[in-house]
Formats: C-alpha cells, sequence, structure tokens
C-alpha cells in the first residue's frame, strides 16, 4: 500500500510539473506570438513610412522638373527680350547715323 501511495505520489508529482510546464509553455508561445504581432505592425508601418516617402520624393522630383521647365522658359524669353532689345538698338542706332549723315 505504502508503495502504491508512494507511486501516486510521484505520478501526482509529474503531472503538477508537467503541467507546469505546460503552463509555461503555453506563456511563452502566446508571448512569442504577442511579439510576431507588434513586429509585424512595425514592419507594416515602416512600410507604410517608406511608401508615403517615395511618393513624396515622386512630387517633390515633378515639382522640382516643372520649376526646372519654368526657369528654362524663362530663359528663353529672356533670350528673346535681349535679342529684340538689341535688334531695337540696333535700329535706332542705325537711324540715328543716317540722320546724321544727311
Amino acid at each position: 500500500m505504502r508503495r502504491l501511495k508512494l507511486e501516486l505520489k510521484q505520478t501526482m508529482d509529474m503531472y503538477s510539473i508537467a503541467c507546469k510546464e505546460a503552463f509555461t509553455a503555453k506563456q511563452k508561445a502566446m508571448e512569442l506570438q504577442r511579439w510576431k504581432m507588434e513586429e509585424e505592425q512595425r514592419l507594416e508601418e515602416a512600410r507604410l513610412a517608406e511608401e508615403k516617402a517615395l511618393a513624396l520624393a515622386e512630387r517633390e522630383k515633378a515639382k522640382s522638373k516643372a520649376s526646372i521647365e519654368h526657369a528654362e522658359a524663362a530663359q528663353r524669353l529672356a533670350e528673346i527680350e535681349v535679342q529684340k532689345w538689341i535688334a531695337a538698338v540696333m535700329k535706332a542706332f542705325k537711324e540715328s547715323e543716317e540722320k546724321n549723315k544727311t
């Protein structure tokens, strides 16, 4: 009878240890799952931030291109105005010379 009681006690102790280990393993699994979800959320946030940064960079690139095109157009207009001014000055100079000759 004592042997049976001892075996029963050992079996109950082993069962208790197994239950504690199972509970600890379950807690660790839940913790790992929570950590995994947090990491996935951080990765998603990083991906969204990257997409936002790329979109912003693309918009800035488009603005820069438009500004360059605008500046080039303004430079061409300025060159045309300078050429017109030079032509007008030359015309006035020639007219002045012809008046002086006559």
